[in-house]
C-alpha cells in the first residue's frame, strides 16, 4: 500500500498571477487576498521538503459591472490628437482595442489605458474587448483642427449603487457650469462639487441621474440600488 507523504512545515506559497490575487501563509493557515480584477490565478504551495501543491484561484466580478470605459459612446478629436480614456471592470485581462478605420483612427490598448490617434479626417468605430470577448463600441469623429469634446462622464451609461454606497464620478466636455438632478431622491441622492459629482445610495429602486451642461444638453444613467 502507498504512504502518504506528510506534510513537513514550514510553507512558502506564491501567486503566478499577483496581479489577480496574492497570498500568505503563517502557522499552517493560508491566506488568499484579490486584488480587485476578476481572472484566474495560479497559487503554488511548497513544503520544506519541496513537495508542490498547486492551486487555482478563481476570482469573480461581484458587482456584475459590464465592460465600460470613461469615453463617451461618441468623440471627436483632430488631427494628431492622442486623447486617453480608462479602460474600468470587465472580465478578464488583457484588454484590445480595434478601430474599423485606420487611416482615420488609431486605437491601441496599454493595461486599463485606451489610446484613440486622429490620423486622418472621417468617422471610425473603436472597439475594446476584454479577454472574453466583451466589448464596447465608441464612435470617433476626426476634424480638421480643434475638436469639442461631447458633455460626458466618467459614469457607464448604467450603474449598481449598494445602500449606503458613495461612488463618486467626473464630468468632462461640454460647456461648464454642470448641474446634476436626482430623479428619485428616495432611492439615490446626489451631490456635486464643480466637475465631480457623488450618487449615494438610499434605498433599494430605480432612479435616473441626469447631468446638464451650460448649452442643456444631457446625459443620463440609469441607476439600480440594491
Amino acid at each position: 500500500m502507498r504512504r502518504q507523504r506528510t506534510p513537513s512545515p514550514p510553507y512558502d506559497i506564491t501567486s503566478a498571477n499577483a496581479d489577480i490575487v496574492d497570498a500568505s501563509v503563517s502557522g499552517g493557515v493560508m491566506t488568499v487576498r484579490s486584488k480587485g480584477v476578476a481572472g484566474k490565478a495560479v497559487l503554488n504551495i511548497r513544503d520544506a521538503k519541496g513537495s508542490l501543491v498547486v492551486v487555482t484561484a478563481n476570482v469573480s466580478d461581484n458587482a456584475a459591472v459590464p465592460l465600460y470605459m470613461t469615453a463617451p459612446s461618441s468623440i471627436s478629436i483632430g488631427l494628431g490628437e492622442a486623447p486617453n480614456y480608462t479602460i474600468q471592470r470587465g472580465v478578464g485581462r488583457p484588454f484590445t482595442a480595434t478601430s474599423s478605420n485606420c487611416s482615420v483612427a488609431k486605437a491601441s490598448a496599454s493595461g486599463n489605458t485606451l489610446s484613440v490617434t486622429g490620423l486622418s479626417a472621417g468617422v471610425a468605430d473603436v472597439v475594446t474587448f476584454d479577454s472574453t470577448g466583451a466589448s464596447v463600441k465608441v464612435s470617433a469623429t476626426v476634424q480638421r483642427g480643434a475638436a469639442t469634446v461631447l458633455l460626458y462622464t466618467t459614469s457607464p451609461d448604467s450603474i449598481r449603487v449598494a445602500v449606503g454606497a458613495s461612488p463618486t464620478y467626473t464630468i468632462a466636455g461640454g460647456a461648464s457650469p454642470y448641474t446634476v438632478t436626482s430623479s428619485n431622491v428616495n432611492v439615490i441622492t446626489v451631490s456635486q462639487t464643480g466637475t465631480t459629482f457623488t450618487a449615494t445610495g438610499v434605498a433599494a429602486g430605480l432612479a435616473t441621474i441626469t447631468v446638464h451642461d451650460a448649452n442643456g444638453t444631457a446625459v443620463n444613467i440609469m441607476v439600480t440600488v440594491q
